[in-house]
């Protein structure tokens, strides 16, 4: 049913999905609208609360509030009357309702004549951006919606008009350009959609704007990109002579013209949007198909590894038909011959490829070999990457290409909050681009320059991984890990692979050992260094060895650890660097120590620091090695040296600027020592005076080892439901990231762990403890913040 109903000061048009309130569009949210539209229509019966979900949240699990919600919005708005509640049976529309009567002669009617393409199917969320895209068409004469194909833009335009018909008194008309080659058509394609007649004794263009006039209309530009020159010269001139004229136009450029808005639009939401659009286009092909607890994270992922594209979900959705959801998924990895539209579907969106080829065939030949070359960058790049992967010496000449690029939709930028600006490509726009490149014959030549680039880069960055640079470069290194790993596997196809490779593992050690995900560099680095590098300078060999040790020791493969530490010991053995030398010795001793095996580590561990201090190395070294020799102690039980200890290394490490990821470290090692000597209000303090730095700095595993050393303290205190879910949120932390705690952690952890859970039985801890392991970061910093505030 979708006659327009009247009740109160309220005109509802179901087909226009559009309520009017005095004449005027009501303010509701689109979910409010849903549920009045159902109950409305469903006037004669009670809705029950299940069906009533289905109708507004077709194909979503969604809790019973949200549709309280929604039916409170409603009455707030329309009077306690308009929906009653029966009990235990669900809603139902009870406002009266009245004949329609003539609206105020001030009231704008909305046209009953339009030119507007009737949509076949629902449209799926955007409704924020349909809002922002209201606003903005109200307020520019010129509003075009930009973006890469399939992404959108000409149903959320089509939507987007539907609902703007009662601002538009003189009408709306829709102009569909695709099909349009010869631009000498253009103005008779737009003349005929607005209905204006051809005069061959006129000026066309006169006659059209003459036609249009000075009364408020929209005109519809859908599919501009491939005419871009002449529908700018036609719309600058028509919003010249047609005072009430608006124009929204659809490109994957801008019209560029003065005074244009611009709305990018973007991918769908992964974990709404997308998903509704998803199950909603699968029901079309198969009307049984629902969205349960067991496909959905499946559909989700879909929706991710699709960028959130409209077109390519719609294309994996309507696949339902022959194929589970887990096929699909499988299936990704060659979506541009699985994922296939029909026939009757318009060229260019029959396909993904199609999609594609339609936009590159858009670009002039240096703009394709550009947009091919930026593909073998996984992660996004800076202006400076691109450059290299261009072949271009001059960043402002690349700068041009790449800007080219973005307007035209074949790069985004990426989020703000990274350093620097960055391009990148939705990752399904980067595999069509890597065809082309590997099409080309390029690609060796491309990835060959941009490992030498990242080589670079890594061992730059490397460089400040010990000092009061850290923290500038961490961010840095963080945006280039996707790029990073797969320069990794470049290294096993090009002739300088395993050269580049051993001197990553040189320079990123510590990255992964302390800010990275540590299973992933482990396994890039075993990958490296079984190459052989062949003539490579036994000094960054050395260096690669010992990286290598520290990766397996915090793994907790102690044997290898120290088998690497042994061959990189060798090696540095004959080059006369004190540094390297106590750096060689240490990382035996941290095997040592971890095979029970403490004489030995401390005998070694001192004849680093007396290197180190010979030598005059007062740097992180000489930190680090009073950390591990106060560790012993704390191992045997020595608490007073170890207290001295790691007083003296903290003090050093402030004066020498020493990074949070350092410091931290050595104030958990504090507290511990702390707790176990019973004196908790000086460990709360300890810990609390370092999580503030924990959160500023973006450290990750030093939340984890604080939660851990936070729930020891915990349990000593009394509150073991805590102790728990701390333990819990520090053990996810870690297996997350493949990390195996020091022996000596586990040592301190394990008996307060079995005090908790004495206390609580083990079925309230285990129960804590899961609570805990499935936190959200965010949840787990909260978790942490609040209980070390409480005290």
């Amino acid at each position: 049913m979708s006659t327009p109903l009247h009740f109160g000061r309220f005109e509802l048009r179901p087909a226009e999905r559009l309520l009017l309130d005095d004449g005027k569009p009501a303010s509701l949210g689109v979910r409010a609208l849903d549920v009045l539209i159902a109950l409305a229509q469903r006037r004669d019966q009670v809705v029950g609360q299940d069906e009533l979900i289905e109708l507004a949240w077709p194909g979503l699990v969604v809790e019973p509030n949200n549709l309280q919600v929604q039916v409170s919005a409603l009455r707030k708005l329309l009077g306690p009357e308009a929906i009653a509640t029966v009990k235990r049976r669900g809603y139902q529309f009870t406002a009266a309702l009245r004949e329609a009567e003539v609206e105020p002669a001030s009231v704008e009617p909305i046209p009953t004549q339009h030119r507007l393409p009737l949509p076949r199917t629902r449209f799926i969320g955007r409704e924020q951006a349909l809002a922002d895209c209201a606003g903005l068409l109200e307020r520019a004469p010129l509003l075009t919606l930009t973006g890469s194909g399939g992404s959108g833009k000409t149903r959320l335009a089509i939507e987007l008009a539907q609902r703007q018909l009662a601002t538009f008194a003189a009408g709306a008309w829709f102009v569909d350009l695709a099909a349009l080659q010869d631009p000498r058509r253009l103005l008779a394609a737009v003349a005929s959609a607005v209905g204006a007649r051809q005069d061959a004794m006129a000026d066309p263009l006169e006659a059209l704007c003459a036609h249009i006039g000075a009364a408020r209309a929209l005109l519809v530009l859908d599919n501009c990109e491939h005419l871009i020159d002449p529908v700018a010269r036609l719309a600058d001139r028509l919003l010249a002579a047609c005072a009430g004229l608006h124009i929204l136009a659809t490109s994957r450029e801008a019209l560029g013209l003065p005074g244009e808005q611009i709305f990018a639009v973007g991918p769908l939401s992964f974990d709404s949007d997308a998903v509704r659009l998803f199950v909603d286009r699968a029901r079309l092909a198969r009307p049984d198909f629902a969205l349960t607890p067991a496909n959905a994270p499946v559909i989700a992922e879909i929706c991710r590894r699709l960028d959130g594209i409209a077109l390519a979900i719609e294309l994996a959705a309507a696949r339902v038909r022959m194929f589970a959801v887990d096929e699909i998924r499988s299936r990704l990895d060659d979506r541009f011959r699985f994922l296939t539209g029909s026939s009757h579907a318009p060229p260019r969106h029959r396909t993904l490829s199609a999609t594609l080829q339609w936009s590159v065939k858009l670009l002039t030949e240096p703009e394709a070999q550009v947009f091919a070359r930026l593909s073998v960058f996984v992660g996004g790049c800076t202006l400076a990457a691109a450059a290299v992967a261009a072949g271009i010496d001059d960043e402002y000449a690349a700068l041009q290409i790449v800007t080219q690029l973005h307007d035209k939709s074949l790069l985004v930028m990426a989020p703000e909050n990274l350093p620097g600006p960055r391009f990148r490509m939705l990752e399904t726009v980067r595999q069509f681009a890597q065809d082309l490149l590997d099409e080309a014959g390029e690609a060796q030549a491309v990835r060959a320059r941009c490992l030498a680039h990242f080589v670079a880069f890594a061992e730059e960055a490397g460089g400040h991984l010990h000092g009061p640079g850290e923290l500038a470069w961490l961010p840095r290194l963080k945006a280039e890990q996707d790029n990073l790993i797969a320069a990794h596997d470049w290294c096993a196809h090009l002739p300088e692979g395993a050269h580049a490779g051993w001197r990553f593992v040189a320079a990123l050690g510590r990255y992964w050992a302390f800010a990275g995900p540590l299973d992933v560099g482990y396994c890039l680095g075993t990958a490296a260094l079984a190459r052989d590098a062949h003539g490579l300078d036994d000094a960054l060999r050395g260096k690669a060895l010992l990286a290598m040790s520290h990766l397996a020791y915090k793994r907790g493969f102690y044997d290898e650890a120290l088998r690497w530490a042994d061959r990189g010991g060798e090696l540095v053995a004959s080059t006369d660097d004190a540094e390297r030398t106590a750096v060689a010795l240490s990382l035996r001793a941290n095997a040592w120590h971890a095979m029970g095996r403490a004489d030995e580590a401390l005998s070694a561990y001192e004849q680093a620091t007396e290197l180190l201090r010979s030598n005059g190395v007062p740097d992180i070294r000489l930190v680090v090695s009073l950390n591990n020799i106060a560790e012993i102690h704390r191992g045997v039980c020595r608490h007073a040296q170890a207290r001295a200890l790691y007083d003296e290394a903290i003090a050093l490490a402030k004066r020498l600027e020493l990074p949070s990821s350092v410091t931290g470290q050595l104030q958990c090692n504090l507290a511990q020592v702390q707790v176990t000597l019973g004196q908790l209000p000086a460990a709360r303090e300890t810990l609390w005076a370092l999580w503030p730095l924990v959160l500023r700095d973006g450290l990750p595993k030093m939340a984890a080892r604080l939660a851990e050393v936070a729930a020891g303290l915990a349990s000593a205190l009394g509150d073991h439901a805590h102790a728990a879910r701390l333990h819990g949120a520090s053990l996810a932390g870690r297996h997350e990231d493949g990390e195996r705690a020091d022996p000596v952690d586990e040592a301190f952890i394990a008996p307060l762990m079995a005090t908790s859970r004495g206390a609580l039985g083990v079925e309230r801890f285990e129960a804590e403890r899961a609570a805990g392991e499935a936190m959200t970061r965010a949840e787990m910093e909260d978790c942490v913040a609040g209980w070390l505030a409480s005290g």
